[in-house]
């Protein structure tokens, strides 16, 4: 995987680690850069600048310009923890009940975004999980688009007589949309300008989908990580409907339409 002794033997002393989410994440690291590889010109370790506290991994050449990305790995256990899913999956276990990683992956996110600053090149943070569970159900697009815009819910409103009126209507909060501050529509971590996220639970049947950050200070452009869908805003600022498509649907108008009211 590595381009550079150093980062192999690095590498290798994780992959062969007593720790599991350690192995993990060397694990994810290698799927990543391969998925990556396929979809770029070429790929190599990020070497910024000597003294950098933290830097983020690869750096991608393409035709189109080059990109730098930041891969984080979620745990299978932490995901059971996190999403109620199970890790291995268990045959004949039925329905249940299971929680998204909207929050979360705002969380890392956050904590990601800082490597990017100082950056002069689009700056791309790839979360990663091996759980096999989450790779099928949340590496999705609706679970997706959720992050994008935080978790839709229904609100409906009652009289004074306990008769409800109106419509019920499916709305946001913008509590943990990945690229504004809470509750609300004003651009944050603007270092970032495209977020991935990877389903590797069922390699070599990989699933990654992405976001791109409407007010990013180096935007990513379309298709320059070659087949890879992305979701974006089809009208920002959002004015009382949600409008979100994917960067490899058609045209706009056929593009999948998602609704919601702001609050």
């Amino acid at each position: 995987m590595a381009d550079h002794p150093a980062d192999a033997r690095e590498w290798e002393h994780r992959i062969n680690a007593a720790d599991p989410p350690a192995v993990e994440g060397a694990v994810a690291e290698a799927v990543a850069w391969d998925y990556l590889g396929n979809r770029v010109d070429r790929i190599c370790r990020f070497r910024p600048e000597p003294g950098a506290a933290r830097s983020p991994d690869f750096l991608c050449t393409t035709s189109s310009g080059d990109v730098v990305v930041e891969v984080t790995n979620l745990s299978r256990a932490h995901v059971t923890k996190l999403t109620n899913l199970d890790d291995p999956v268990r045959p004949g276990s039925g329905p249940k009940n299971y929680a998204p990683w909207d929050r979360h992956l705002k969380g890392v996110l956050s904590d990601k975004a800082g490597q990017g600053q100082g950056l002069q090149l689009p700056y791309v943070v790839f979360v990663t999980t091996l759980h096999v569970e989450a790779s099928v159900l949340l590496c999705s697009r609706p679970h997706v688009e959720m992050v994008l815009h935080s978790r839709p819910h229904l609100r409906g409103f009652i009289d004074q007589n306990g008769d409800a009126v109106g419509d019920v209507e499916n709305v946001t909060d913008f509590a943990t949309a990945a690229f504004t501050r809470k509750h609300s529509v004003e651009p944050a971590r603007r270092h970032v300008s495209a977020m991935l996220v990877g389903g590797f639970g069922t390699y070599p049947d990989v699933r990654v989908l992405g976001l791109l950050h409407p007010e990013a200070e180096r935007p990513l452009k379309p298709g320059v990580i070659a087949s890879t869908p992305l979701c974006y805003w089809r009208e920002w600022p959002p004015r009382g409907e949600i409008k979100v498509a994917w960067t490899d649907e058609p045209t706009p108008q056929l593009a999948a339409k998602r609704s919601g009211l702001i609050v």
